[in-house]
């Protein structure tokens, strides 16, 4: 397993989203026209994978993987598809599917622009045997449209009505698969390919290539490199097509992609299910006749929302006066909270009937207005159904009728006779208001300190006699509704109002704002506060969220990080009230980095509040990685034995957390409580932040008193911000038991993280160092992430699996040093296959420092004989001026208490063991240092006598005495320095830039003074010629128009010649 630290830069993603301003969301967005102006940027964050191996298999639907896994950004931006399958044909569009989807927004009509590089394998290794993969290009790259969710998964193209994709290949071919119109033919074509080709393109090469397709008015248009796909055969999309999520995707590892660019016309909704997700649906034909209770019903069946958010009443009924407020009561109940004093305000439509149909007979209607539309609260459920406004303190609802009339009915106070009113009408008229129109008109209820306050196009209905409610309210479900077909409703708002808080004020400068849908699946992403929190005074209080019990710790998670500073050692004092739905997830926290949450590195630490064993109840345990009172690491999973029980669910509870010497103790209303935990090894402290996706939740009073400053970055370490390598087996990959990210804290995590370092372990589990049936550690050195990078430090541990490979089945025998600094090594013995891995590191990364560590003791009863394996890899170390760390001598680790409690198995550390090495190692690895033992190009010249403990080469050129180990007595070895061979040359570019000329740009290869440019029309250099330069960009002129030539590079160190690079071709076309 390879674990690499990633900096994930932005990419520049182009899009139109403009919200309806919904707080009661419906899932809607506005139509709106691109412009420049508009353009958002966006990192891989914005974007969910996904994979399929074979759509014809997997039943259309693509499932969701991690992005680290399949993907990576580097820092110019560009993403690169990181999956290992490299044998797909260019032509097929149905397995090893790989897919970016873009999750911020669905589309229907768009423009996308992305530029995309397929990728030439090169040489590859197969069974251990390197082959030439004759330049084949490897053809990955596709964009697709049309694409839906399906659970925790995406529908693909290989269906009916489903996605589309689109996908060059070949030199000039490309290829559409999916749901489309032949508008040539008249044809409908689903899970169908099409297949091109497109004069004037070539894509049969590495360069960079554009991508241009737009969706608009029924048309699909192609463009590759600003060249069209079927010009006179034009594709498109009818009815059967409503938009849906855009991708970008390869199946063919090293496909890369960058200037992603998408000009949003519109923004679509997926069902009308999921647009109505937030509200319920009932229907009383007569609340006099059915007690006062309204029937739950079918939503889609009753209602309708269109693409731009308008809410339509579907029902059959049209004849009812607009003074009715009994009959034919169509509701829609928001479900996501209830409310006591809130402000609603929704914008409102009603129906002139026209012409109408009946018994077969067409009649006129005189353009009489049906007036319909109305809004209620203080609704409560009844099982399935709901209680409405005909009965003893039930609702209330307010319907404008007439040209400028409005009628209350339910239960309320009258004011001015000091009378409770029940199942009651009242009404009024409103000067200065005209709805006898279908124009849209707004009305606003506020229901605050005991007063019900009334408009309709800003103008108060009975403002003289006030209306109001007394301590037999307790608040309820807000509803909108008609009993007359053709009402709409859209641009619903309600805002929740605490008398005791004041009005909001909003100001949320001192925050930081995110949200992810599901913390489980997804990154944090910048999000407007207003959307999800209201502040007053300095209280953050979490807005409606959708009560779904599925949410528990992931869901509709919205977080605020307080920006003012980041803290170390700190008193944090708030007060707290958890919510009051879906499992009342409510978190405070530390150590965060803005964007992370709790469930990523670098999100920090903290605790959480749930209120989900009971309505009154709520305990509180911890979230993020850090270790419980006992010593035993934990994730982000709550401690079932650590939870502190008989929180009040409903009230508000103070809390105090310290933090201080890595350990935190946290008081619930000045109750020391058992969820104590400690700090991991490589905590630097962080923002605190505050998170919920509970309605209601409240953090109020925060007072954060410092202890000590946030800790300062060690930048005179030798260790910071270099970059370091870990080989080894299973105990430098971390496999401890209670570990879910065992490299992340191993000891190579710990210290790489610790000193910011470009960290990365390639160690596996089971390796040896001989010759074996499992992995051979110096086989780890071949991965290309590792032969890309001039490393710092290289970090080796390894042969304890040796000796217990040989206890066991004879395999992995010791052997002897070798006399000399020769490559004949017998790589079967453990010995010798040490010395050709010393050797190859030295020889391939001179200037880095390498270190060897000793492996401490074990209990596994094959390890008992290691002895004699590490007593030998002194030996070698010594011989090949290699320092090392002897961890079997070390006082802190070879003891039974280190064996008994810090190794999970006898073997592997424990997170706590990784903590108490990591130390040891960090400190042995700042006295690395690079000189090791000159390799001299003649074995002759290498001495022929048995090699002691001191090791002396010939005709030195500089020497230095170093002492190679640590816990150990040292022993000195004397050293030269001679001209190295320089590092493998890259081609960064390669362009036809002029007239007949090509431009060459390489990467700087270490070591080498100049570099040797070969070029060829043959792909085997056969009569090549060679220029000879000391920069880095190059011209080569007098080619020939119309040819392919071939380009190899390669540096020069005196008379020592790098590896050639890899070869890029070019055709000269100007």
């Amino acid at each position: 397993m390879i674990k690499r630290k990633k900096r994930l830069c932005a990419v520049i993603l182009t899009a139109t989203l403009v919200m309806t301003g919904i707080q009661m969301p419906l899932g809607v967005q506005q139509v709106s026209a691109y412009t420049e102006d508009d353009a958002v940027e966006a990192t891989l964050n914005d974007f969910e994978s996904y994979y399929s191996r074979d759509l014809g298999q997997t039943e259309n639907l693509l499932g969701t993987v991690s992005k680290e896994e399949k993907w990576n950004i580097d820092e110019n931006g560009v993403i690169t598809d990181t999956n290992s399958t490299w044998w797909n044909s260019g032509d097929n569009l149905w397995p090893d599917m790989s897919v970016l989807k873009y999750n911020i927004s669905q589309y229907k009509d768009f423009t996308l622009t992305v530029d995309f590089k397929n990728h030439i394998r090169g040489d590859y290794e197969e069974d251990g045997v390197t082959k030439k993969d004759n330049w084949e290009m490897r053809y990955g790259a596709f964009v697709g449209f049309g694409i839906k969710n399906n659970g925790g998964d995406i529908t693909g193209w290989n269906g009916d009505n489903t996605g589309i994709i689109i996908k060059p290949y070949g030199t000039n071919s490309i290829k559409l698969a999916g749901s489309f119109d032949d508008i040539n033919s008249g044809k409908h074509e689903s899970a169908t390919q099409y297949d091109t080709t497109i004069d004037g393109v070539d894509i049969a090469n590495e360069d960079w290539h554009t991508m241009k397709l737009e969706v608009k008015a029924g048309i699909i248009k192609i463009t590759v490199d600003e060249q069209q796909a079927w010009p006179t055969q034009p594709l498109g999309y009818s009815d059967w097509y409503e938009g849906g999520y855009v991708v970008i995707g390869s199946n063919n590892g090293g496909t890369q992609f960058k200037n992603i660019k998408i000009a949003g016309d519109k923004v679509v909704l997926t069902s009308q299910e999921e647009r109505l997700k937030e509200y319920s649906a009932y229907y009383a034909s007569d609340l006099g006749t059915t007690g006062n209770i309204l029937t739950s019903v079918n939503k889609t069946e009753k209602w309708y929302v269109d693409d731009d958010g308008v809410i339509t009443d579907m029902n059959s009924t049209w004849w009812n006066s607009g003074d009715e407020l009994w009959k034919d009561m169509s509701v829609l109940k928001y479900n996501i909270s209830q409310y006591k004093d809130f402000t609603l305000t929704v914008d409102f439509k009603n129906h002139i009937r026209g012409d109408y149909e009946e018994d077969g007979v067409t009649k006129k209607d005189n353009w009489e207005m049906r007036y319909g539309a109305f809004v209620g609260f203080g609704i409560e459920n009844n099982g399935s159904d709901i209680t409405g406004w005909n009965g003893d303190n039930t609702g209330i609802i307010i319907k404008p009728y007439g040209t400028n009339s409005i009628k209350l009915a339910g239960s309320f106070d009258d004011i001015n006779s000091g009378t409770h009113q029940s199942a009651t009408q009242y009404d009024t008229t409103i000067d200065g208001v005209d709805i006898a129109n279908e124009d849209w008109h707004t009305m606003k209820l506020e229901v605050k300190a005991g007063i019900i306050k009334i408009t309709v196009d800003e103008k108060q209905a009975w403002s003289t006699q006030p209306f109001g409610y007394s301590d037999w309210y307790e608040g309820g479900y807000v509803v909108i509704g008609s009993n007359n077909g053709g009402t709409q409703f859209k641009n619903v708002q309600i805002e929740e109002y605490n008398s005791e808080e004041g009005e909001p004020t909003n100001d949320f400068s001192k925050v930081s704002s995110y949200y992810t849908e599901d913390n489980a699946t997804s990154d944090l992403r910048l999000a407007e506060p207003t959307d999800y929190w209201t502040e007053t005074n300095g209280s953050y209080k979490r807005k409606a969220v959708e009560d779904n019990p599925e949410a528990k710790d992931a869901l509709y998670m919205a977080q605020l990080f307080l920006k003012d500073k980041q803290y170390y050692e700190f008193e944090l004092e708030a007060d707290i009230n958890i919510g009051k739905n879906n499992w009342r997830r409510t978190i405070i926290g530390f150590g965060a980095q803005e964007g992370r949450h709790f469930r990523q590195s670098g999100g920090g630490m903290g605790i959480y509040f749930d209120g989900i064993d009971s309505p009154t109840e709520a305990s509180v345990c911890h979230v993020g990685n850090c270790f419980n009172d006992d010593g035993v690491f934990k994730n982000w999973d709550t401690w079932g034995d650590q939870h502190y029980k008989g929180i009040d669910a409903n009230g508000t509870v103070h809390v105090k957390m310290i933090v201080k010497d890595r350990a935190v103790t946290i008081y619930v209303d000045d109750k020391e409580t058992p969820t104590k935990f400690s700090i991991p090894y490589w905590y630097k402290g962080g923002y605190i932040y505050l998170a919920s996706n509970a309605t209601g939740a409240k953090f109020s009073n925060i007072t954060i008193k410092e202890i000590s400053g946030t800790i300062s970055e060690d930048t005179e370490s030798p260790l910071y911000k270099k970059s370091s390598l870990f080989i080894g087996d299973s105990i430098s990959y971390g496999a401890g038991a209670d570990l879910v990210n065992p490299v992340g804290y191993s000891w190579g995590g710990i210290i790489g993280e610790k000193n910011e370092m470009d960290w990365l372990n390639v160690s596996v589990g089971g390796a040896t160092i001989a010759e074996s049936p499992a992995t051979i550690i110096e086989n780890e050195l071949n991965a290309p992430c590792v032969e890309s990078k001039d490393w710092d430090y290289i970090i080796v541990e390894g042969g304890i699996n040796d000796a217990m490979k040989n206890t066991e089945t004879g395999v992995c025998p010791l052997g002897t040093i070798t006399p000399s600094l020769n490559n004949k090594f017998d790589k079967t013995t453990f010995a010798g296959a040490l010395e050709a891995l010393f050797k190859r590191l030295i020889v391939t990364y001179p200037n880095a420092k390498i270190g060897y560590i000793v492996t401490f003791n074990i209990k596994w009863e094959p390890a008992y004989d290691s002895d004699k394996y590490f007593d030998l890899a002194k030996q070698i170390c010594d011989k090949w001026g290699i320092q090392y760390l002897n961890l079997r001598d070390n006082s802190i680790l070879d003891n039974e208490s280190f064996m008994e409690n810090l190794l999970m198995d006898g073997c592997h550390p424990s997170t706590q063991g990784y903590e108490t090495l990591s130390p040891i190692i960090e400190g042995w690895m700042k006295t690395l240092k690079t000189d090791k033992i000159d390799i001299p190009k003649d074995p002759d010249e290498t001495t022929k006598e048995p090699v002691t403990d001191d090791i002396t080469t010939k005709n030195p050129v500089t020497q230095e005495t170093t002492t190679n180990k640590t816990d150990t007595p040292g022993t000195t070895t004397q050293r030269q320095v001679t001209v190295q061979k320089p590092a493998k040359a890259v081609i960064k570019k390669l362009k036809n830039t002029k007239k007949k000329s090509i431009k060459i740009s390489l990467k700087k290869a270490v070591r080498a003074k100049k570099y040797q440019i070969q070029y060829s029309l043959n792909k085997k250099f056969k009569k090549a010629k060679i220029k000879t330069t000391t920069k880095l960009t190059y011209v080569i002129k007098n080619l020939k128009k119309g040819k392919t030539y071939y380009v190899r590079v390669r540096g020069v160190n005196g008379t020592k010649n790098g590896a050639w690079s890899r070869i890029k071709r070019v055709k000269i076309k100007k």
